[in-house]
């Protein structure tokens, strides 16, 4: 009588690539899976015909305890994403499915005639992107399994049966973090056909199974995938350090000397006139408006302002515009913006405060030439918070003092470092 060894082994491997960019970097991890089987009706013939499946049945449940699913996931990755534009490779996720020996289990005073495991289609697989900000609804998709029957049981190939089924599909991060890949369950469905023969006659067995697959480790997603970087909200605003500015009129030596350079790079100022930032003077309201609105990246006003003493022609008027529609200023009276009157500190701490958005400061300012009920307290009190003033002496900050240009060019460039 034949006697074969009770071993029932299934592996499947998921594999994923794409065509690598430039720049790109690329992460391999190992997804272990576990398998359950289920069965579902089937039919048994001759004697031994219901013995010889629950034996089947018992080799499978402990084959797979014993030697649980695993596979490598396979991938490349490009090193950088911006939320909302596609990534620059579509990745292409592809499905081996091996059975490499399924032996029918050893029963004594029977002797295998056939054996045959057939692979059904209709079985699914997912390999998912996860992660923050990621949509991977165009990744989601069935994977089919290919049939393969029949497969020899009794004298299976060596290193099984393998073919591979595949999706591809294009992602688009929505937000900033990091994409990982992450594999989802797998099933296939498999039919076992086995006719023994025994001294009382040949006895079947035709029992279809379901192998559920789920990954167990690692629980988190695989890394280490694409970092898709926060989209800067302010690209017009040079990053530090810059190249010096031209102006004879500033110092290397002065205080406000980088912070010009700055806003010279960012395309906030080009001075007062060739050669001459005129770091002295005195910032009115029409330059005010000029300086906040570049510092946003000029945006596109959604409606005129209505003063009229801002003309449609003046350097300031879009700036204008955009301030009364981002609440940054409502004017200095009915109708009125004032463009050339003097801003004072008060109203500069004012309009950068409504710029940031009015966020409540922590605790009062602790100037005594700044009133509990001041108008503009919060905002100095805000200021201080933020590191973009320390005042003019440390009890007073003078709100009432005209703020000069090169003051102005170090309140933005501190406002830019710590907002």
């Amino acid at each position: 009588m034949r006697k074969v060894a009770a071993a029932v082994l299934l592996f499947a491997t998921i594999g994923v690539a794409t065509a690598s960019a430039a720049g790109a970097s690329s992460g391999t991890s190992t997804v272990s899976f576990q398998c359950v089987a289920t069965y579902t009706g089937g039919s048994t013939s001759g004697l031994l015909g219901t013995t010889i499946r629950d034996q089947l049945k018992t080799a499978l449940n402990d084959g797979l305890a014993a030697n649980p699913v695993s596979g490598d996931l396979n991938y490349d990755t490009p090193d950088t994403g911006a939320p909302g534009v596609a990534l620059a490779t579509n990745p292409t996720f592809g499905v081996d499915t091996v059975i490499p020996e399924f032996v029918i289990p050893n029963i004594d005073g029977v002797e295998v005639k056939q054996a045959t495991l057939t692979v059904n289609t209709g079985g699914f697989g997912t390999v998912n992107l996860a992660g923050a900000g990621v949509s991977p609804s165009s990744l989601q998709s069935s994977i089919p399994v290919p049939t393969w029957s029949p497969l020899d049981l009794k004298n299976p190939p060596a290193g099984g049966v393998a073919a591979a089924a595949s999706i591809s599909g294009e992602a688009t991060p929505s937000a900033p973090g990091a994409i990982t890949y992450q594999p989802g369950a797998v099933r296939l469905k498999v039919t076992l056909y086995a006719k023994v023969g025994t001294f009382l006659g040949d006895s079947t067995v035709t029992q279809p199974i379901t192998l559920d697959c789920t990954p167990i480790a690692p629980q988190s997603d695989i890394g280490p995938g694409t970092v898709v970087a926060e989209p800067d909200p302010y690209p017009c605003r040079a990053d530090r350090p810059v190249t010096p500015h031209s102006f004879t009129d500033v110092s290397s030596g002065a205080y406000f000397n980088d912070s010009v350079s700055w806003l010279v790079a960012s395309d906030i100022t080009s001075g007062t006139g060739p050669g001459v930032y005129s770091p002295g003077a005195k910032v009115v309201r029409g330059q005010m408006a000029a300086f906040l609105w570049r510092m946003e990246c000029t945006p596109t006003p959604a409606s005129g302002h209505g003063f009229t003493d801002v003309s449609g022609g003046a350097y300031y008027n879009n700036a204008v515009s955009w301030l009364v529609g981002a609440n940054i200023t409502s004017g200095t009276g009915p109708g009125t913006y004032a463009p050339n009157d003097t801003v004072t500190r008060a109203q500069m701490a004012t309009f950068l405060w409504r710029l940031a958005g009015s966020p409540l400061p922590g605790s009062p300012a602790a100037f005594t030439d700044v009133a509990a009920g001041a108008y503009y307290g919060p905002p100095v009190a805000w200021l201080v918070e933020a590191g973009i003033t320390t005042g003019t002496s440390p009890t007073t900050f003078s709100p009432n003092d005209a703020v000069t240009r090169g003051q102005m060019a170090v309140f933005l460039d501190r406002y830019d470092v710590n907002t």
